[in-house]
Formats: structure tokens, C-alpha cells, sequence
């Protein structure tokens, strides 16, 4: 890897200002987390109202669909 290539993967830690590499979960410096962590309760819950929706799209579908067959 060339030296521009590794210069764009470079970004200062938040918490001790030291070069550290995009990739990175914590600071090899200062041990500082770098990313942030999912909470898993919230996407959990995210992904239980997603369902919801979903269903209810479906369901709000098959009654159109039902609904046109039923006039036609």
C-alpha cells in the first residue's frame, strides 16, 4: 500500500487526538472506542415495529387485491 492510500484510511482519535487507522474499534493509544455500539435492545425493538409494518402493508394489500376481485 502506497502512502496516499494509507493517508486516507488515517483519522484522529476522538479522545487522544493520535492518528489511528478507519478500521479500528478502540485506540491503540489510549484504549478509547472508536465506533459506536448497537444497542441491541434498540434493534430489537426496531426490527419488531418493522414486521409490524410490514404486515400490516400486506395485509392492507391482500384486502385490495380481494377487494378489486370481489367487484370485477
Amino acid at each position: 500500500m502506497d502512502i496516499i492510500n494509507y493517508k486516507k484510511h488515517v483519522l484522529p482519535c476522538p479522545h487522544c487526538g493520535k492518528d489511528v487507522l478507519d478500521h479500528m474499534d478502540n485506540c491503540p493509544h489510549c484504549g478509547g472506542q472508536l465506533r459506536k455500539q448497537f444497542d441491541e435492545e434498540k434493534l430489537k425493538r426496531f426490527k419488531r415495529v418493522a414486521n409490524i409494518i410490514g404486515i400490516l402493508i400486506s395485509a392492507v394489500c391482500l384486502v385490495l387485491i380481494l377487494a378489486n376481485r370481489c367487484t370485477a
